[in-house]
């Protein structure tokens, strides 16, 4: 097997790696996961970087796609059933390639598995499990710096939560934007300023009453452009759901993508 200068392996053309491909950015692959590496191997053997195709698990709708390369048995010696998406053709930073990097070292690699989410670690946690924050992650914790932009507006601050909504309450009744409303075609974008631990838990009830505009520290815009920035990848939930994208993240809304019946004379 080739080597680059130092010992690292390089790899070939064809080959089946594991990248590691966050940060991301919009439609960009997350996570990590396998890609084919395609770009030749002179470069691969030389250079600084490596050209990937992402792969995706395998249906018979994404299979039948133009640009779908499928990568069952025989194909290739994936054991998952995975098609290869030749439109995101991405090049990485070779120091992505995981499995690869870790042969390099004469480490095995069994399974990757995810040990923390930000600065809060997962221990033993299984997939799917949950567990409540320890008194000293709460009392420890340190936001990071963001800036954030609506429709020309800036704000840079320490922000302990930064919420996007396009209605007044979140789940479980929290009226985390009180101001917002779904008819007027802008996102609200609500800033709340880091605090202590102690005043954060005693502002809470606010939160809940529709009274977030008394916070003391917290901002409220609607605006149709917004975006996040940060100076490192940013971890954020949306619908619940937990990602870590890039130290960029844009909002706009998209009217009319939604349709919504509702009962004669029901005032919206």
């Amino acid at each position: 097997m080739p080597e680059r200068a130092g010992g690292e392996v390089a790899v070939r053309r064809g080959e089946v790696v594991w990248m590691c491909c966050d940060p991301s950015v919009g439609v960009e692959p997350r996570k990590t996961r396998t890609c084919v590496v395609v770009s030749n191997d002179l470069a691969n053997r030389f250079g600084a970087a490596v050209t990937v195709v992402p792969t995706q698990a395998y249906s018979a709708e994404r299979a039948g796609r133009a640009y779908m390369v499928d990568l069952r048995s025989p194909r290739s010696t994936l054991r998952a059933s995975r098609v290869a998406n030749a439109s995101m053709i991405m090049t990485y930073d070779r120091s992505r390639v995981v499995r690869r990097l870790c042969t390099a070292l004469a480490l095995g690699v069994r399974s990757l598995v995810r040990t923390g989410y930000g600065p809060v670690r997962l221990g033993t946690l299984a997939s799917g499990q949950q567990r409540s924050l320890t008194a000293r992650e709460l009392l420890f914790y340190r936001p990071d710096r963001h800036t954030v932009y609506a429709d020309g507006a800036t704000l840079r601050t320490r922000a302990l939560l930064i919420a996007i909504a396009n209605a007044r309450q979140y789940g479980n009744g929290a009226v985390i934007a009180p101001e917002a409303r779904l008819t007027d075609g802008r996102l609200d974008v609500v800033v709340v300023a880091a605090r202590s631990t102690l005043a954060a838990l005693v502002q809470v009830p606010r939160v809940f009453t529709g009274q977030m505009a008394r916070v003391p520290d917290v901002a409220m815009r609607a605006a149709v452009d917004i975006q996040v920035t940060s100076a490192g990848p940013v971890a954020y939930h949306l619908d619940g759901e937990p990602y870590v994208g890039g130290a960029r993240l844009t909002a706009r809304p998209r009217p009319a993508a939604l349709r919504v019946a509702v009962p004669p004379g029901t005032q919206v």
